[in-house]
């Protein structure tokens, strides 16, 4: 049987399905995406840093992963 996360974890786990690559577009913090959408600011962290590993977002000191991120959103929404 999978551990009971609760209410918080179930609720985290299904806003996070509708990921809000807007919040990231106008500069929102982790934080900040986190209070919008009433979950803990560590859920937003991983599920950000599962989308960067989907995309192959690396870590890159001339690169800025939530922008690429964000294009790469735009770019499949047309």
């Amino acid at each position: 049987m999978p551990p009971d996360h609760g209410d918080e974890g179930l609720r985290a786990a299904l806003e996070l399905r509708r990921w809000r690559p807007d919040l990231m577009a106008q500069g929102h913090s982790n934080s900040a995406i986190a209070s919008s959408l009433s979950v803990g600011e560590a859920a937003v962290a991983k599920h950000i840093g599962n989308v960067f590993g989907k995309l192959d977002l690396a870590v890159a000191p001339q690169t800025h992963r939530r922008v690429g991120a964000v294009l790469t959103y735009l770019r499949e929404a047309r």
